[in-house]
């Protein structure tokens, strides 16, 4: 599991302010999310393991998450509707190399600002942690559906609801490169640079 804390994600936002002075808002899940891609992207790539059946630079690259649909159909629902509105948000890539090179993530984190958060995703800070069904809170979340294919959960962090909890499933070279390339680049001065 990969914890991008507030200071980190902060950081990341003010980089990613600093290279694209148009950007009004991004959202810590856009941020988030367009790390953890381009990181996927650059372990894949370092691993010579494309998503893909061949190694044509032109594959798509998708990023496809849950978004509320309440406020976008006809039938007006009330805020407290708890039934299933959930539809996709999917961002479209149409080369691999744009996530792997040096501004992947830069790339996927404005593709997921347009996508994402205008359509109102989940936010990652509703704190799963504080749920008590009467048998108290829990202790850990993990969400199990995700596998070996880049699908990634997102929650709040128990330790500080700042912080955002990633858990990822890759195959165990790609799973091994991509922590070394998230804790490296994490670790560096390159998202303090102008």
């Amino acid at each position: 599991m990969l914890v991008l804390t507030q200071a980190h994600v902060n950081r990341l936002k003010k980089w990613l302010s600093i290279q694209s002075p148009t950007l009004e808002y991004i959202s810590s899940f856009s941020v988030a999310c367009g790390y953890v891609w381009s990181c996927i992207a650059k372990a894949r790539a370092r691993t010579g393991e494309q998503k893909g059946d061949n190694d044509n630079d032109n594959d798509v690259e998708q990023f496809i998450c849950p978004v509320d649909y309440r406020s976008r159909i006809h039938l007006r629902l009330p805020p407290t509707y708890s039934g299933n509105c959930v539809g996709p948000c999917i961002n479209t890539l149409t080369k691999r190399s744009l996530l792997a090179g040096n501004k992947g993530f830069q790339t996927a984190a404005e593709g997921l600002r347009a996508c994402a958060d205008d359509w109102g995703v989940w936010d990652p800070k509703d704190e799963g942690y504080e749920i008590d069904f009467g048998w108290g809170k829990p202790k850990k979340h993990e969400t199990p559906s995700i596998n070996y294919n880049g699908s990634i959960s997102i929650n709040a962090s128990k330790d500080s609801p700042g912080d955002i909890e990633i858990g990822i499933s890759l195959p165990a070279n790609q799973m091994d490169a991509f922590i070394s390339i998230s804790r490296d680049e994490l670790e560096s001065n390159f998202y303090d640079q102008d």
